[in-house]
């Protein structure tokens, strides 16, 4: 998700929901990491950190929180990473009546993950 798309998601809440109140969910794949790297500056850090929302994925403990593999590539310096690219924001007017945790079902994603095997 570039910065602009990620800002107009946000400005289309806002033109829903009156100051970004109401019950609403964001989801998908958001296609950048949170975290700005030597890579470049995260594009998606306004939308999942706004006060209105709650990235629920959160709710796991840290090393279920991932949803993408990238087994790294030695040549450019990159080490093996394990981050979110998949987002489910939760309005905080729908956060705050649930107590549910997300369940990451990783059947698409890299069977080589060394924190992950699967069972097929």
């Amino acid at each position: 998700m570039e910065l602009i798309q990620a800002k107009r998601v946000k400005e289309i809440v806002l033109d829903e929901f009156s100051n970004g109140e109401g019950a609403y969910a964001i989801i998908g794949d958001l296609n950048d990491y949170l975290e700005s790297d030597s890579q470049g500056v995260t594009s998606i850090g306004e939308l999942v950190n706004w006060n209105k929302v709650e990235n629920v994925v959160k709710r796991l403990p840290s090393q279920e929180q991932w949803t993408h593999y990238y087994e790294g590539n030695s040549k450019c310096g990159f080490p093996k990473t394990y981050k979110q690219l998949d987002y489910i924001l939760l309005s905080k007017t729908l956060a705050d009546v649930s107590s549910y945790t997300p369940k990451i079902i990783r059947k698409g994603l890299p069977n080589n993950a060394d924190i992950y095997r699967t069972s097929i």
